[in-house]
């Protein structure tokens, strides 16, 4: 079922020489961009919504795609599963059709109707396939599909040749093409990451022919591997992983995690098997790197990596000279480099790598060192430190979120941390984003009062900004509490106020900025009471789309 809707029937409005919002009239799960399309999953309500796939019921999410050149919305009467699972890449959009949701069909001809099988939508020519496999789970880039596929529910076949149906295969499809490729090899939602052209992956042992992949003499453990699914080329690094995915592709590099305990070795020498310890491989030089620290979180760029690490779980030592081992203290490292540096500073778990450029926050309290001069060391202070030269430069502000693309740095700066106003508005409660120019190390306050959701996109950082904090009525209803969305160009420090308040209980982010495109949900409570929806009421949020977005 296709149902088609004009986008000039829709409220639209634009600013002059910059970007157009578009009221989509449709409350939204979730929501994804590419450059063609919009594609987003709209829930049915028993309280008067239309059956929206025609299954006869008023309970499902169902996908609609609309097309950002011809401004066509298209329903395409697909209900798509529980996980809400959506993602866009280039001109590609793919989800999960649930059988049961969908009015009890078989979609991938296995003779019953219990799967989720997994769909794509082509948004340059405005084609939907279904591809006919029953996935657990996908990961999609611009030039591959990349799934789990589960062997009980796609025909009940043994597809990796251990005996049992029971187990998720990993496959992919080649775009545009279609070409499938199966690697034969089981894995899981959340032990694979698709990047480019390479796949790195876990394989269970035990579900892979009870076969020992790590030499380490038992059949337990989650081993890493790397794919090319151009050719099909598998490569076992023979490395035992976290259950939890501990490894993070970047190519050429990839990190990972190794579990001490399942592979059988004390990879840190602190005298212990307890530890999850870092190695990064290298795909151009085929090395591979052991860094040699028990990690408890990592950053990956394609230039080197930020671990972050504990200090009783490295031997008990004091990494940052404040004469406890109770810390979590930040390392570097660069392929250049080849031995981690220690950045000597407890840090907080907010931390960012961009190319070469590292952004953390440094707990006082654990440094037992005032570094923003406020006098106290109840503060989480931004610093920046550099891969190639490792120099660390403090920018002395506390802060509460941070976003880096290698050029710049935004941070939202807490006045309560700074102790001084810095919106201009006569308070010290809010939170004022600044802007540091990486190249020149040039701090700017913005003086703009922002909520948490903060999106850096090249040139374009979406934000709401908060009323309270600017002590303005932003969107024109008449009073100053609610958050209204604007687009900062950083270039050019041009400010665009959308007069659109949002939702800031949208998970798992508020707004989503692809590509010269902003998704929001507007909440119509906080947008002066207004029906954005036409259903005669002011409860719900609806999905508005933004586009022109420099970029």
């Amino acid at each position: 079922m296709t149902v088609l809707l004009a986008l000039s029937s829709l409220a639209q409005s634009s600013f002059a020489g910059g970007p157009e919002v578009v009221n989509l009239q449709q409350n939204a799960i979730r929501f994804e961009a590419t450059t063609y399309a919009l594609a987003y999953l709209v829930p049915e309500s028993p309280l008067g919504s239309p059956d929206l796939n025609g299954d006869g019921d008023r309970t499902d999410w169902v996908l609609h795609v609309t097309d950002v050149r011809t401004r066509v919305t298209s329903n395409f009467g697909l209900a798509a599963d529980l996980t809400g699972a959506l993602s866009a890449a280039g001109r590609w959009i793919a989800f999960l059709v649930d059988e049961g949701f969908q009015g009890h069909t078989d979609l991938n001809g296995d003779g019953d109707a219990s799967d989720q099988v997994l769909h794509l939508y082509e948004s340059r020519r405005g084609r939907m396939i279904n591809l006919g496999v029953a996935a657990t789970s996908f990961e999609l880039g611009e030039q591959f599909l990349a799934f789990s596929l589960s062997e009980a529910k796609q025909g009940a076949v043994d597809r990796n040749g251990d005996g049992d149906t029971s187990d998720q295969i990993l496959q992919a499809f080649e775009l545009p093409s279609l070409r499938p490729v199966s690697f034969g090899l089981a894995t899981g939602p959340g032990n694979y990451q698709l990047r480019g052209e390479r796949i790195a992956f876990g394989v269970f042992e035990g579900a892979q022919t009870a076969s020992d992949l790590n030499a380490d003499g038992d059949v337990l453990d989650l081993v890493l591997h790397v794919a090319k699914p151009r050719t099909g080329a598998v490569v076992n690094l023979k490395r035992a992983l976290p259950l939890v995915r501990g490894f993070e592709l970047e190519p050429p590099l990839l990190g990972y995690r190794v579990n001490e305990d399942a592979q059988r070795m004390d990879a840190n020498g602190d005298g212990d098997r307890l530890d999850e310890v870092m190695e990064v491989f290298d795909f151009d030089s085929g090395r591979t790197h052991p860094l040699l620290l028990a990690c408890v979180q990592f950053d990956l760029s394609a230039e080197g990596a930020a671990l972050l690490v504990f200090e009783q779980a490295q031997g008990g030592l004091d990494l940052n000279g404040d004469g406890d081992a109770l810390d979590r203290v930040l390392f570097a490292w660069s392929p250049s480099a080849g031995t981690p540096r220690n950045l000597g500073q407890a840090t907080s778990a907010l931390f960012a790598l961009a190319g070469a450029s590292l952004a953390y926050l440094v707990d006082e309290r654990a440094q037992a060192s005032d570094l923003n001069g406020d006098g106290d060391l109840g503060d989480f202070v931004a610093h920046v430190h550099d891969l190639p030269t490792g120099a660390t430069r403090n920018v002395a502000l506390g802060c509460t979120d941070l976003r880096i693309d290698g050029v710049r740095l935004v941070l939202r700066v807490g006045e309560s941390q700074q102790g001084v106003d810095l919106s201009g508005n006569g308070l010290a409660t809010d939170f004022v984003l600044h802007l540091t120019d990486l190249a020149t190390g040039t701090t700017t306050n913005l003086g703009l009062a922002a909520s948490l959701g903060l999106q850096l996109h090249r040139r374009t950082l979406a934000f709401s900004r908060s009323e309270p904090g600017n002590g303005l009525d932003l969107n024109g209803d008449g009073d100053a509490l609610d958050p209204v969305v604007h687009l900062l160009d950083l270039p050019t420090g041009a400010l665009t106020n959308l007069g659109l308040a949002s939702d800031l209980s949208v998970v798992p982010t508020p707004l989503v900025l692809r590509e010269g495109t902003l998704l929001l949900q507007v909440a119509e409570r906080l947008q002066g009471g207004v029906d954005l929806n036409g259903d005669g009421d002011a409860l719900d949020s609806i999905l508005h789309a933004v586009l022109g977005v420099p970029r």
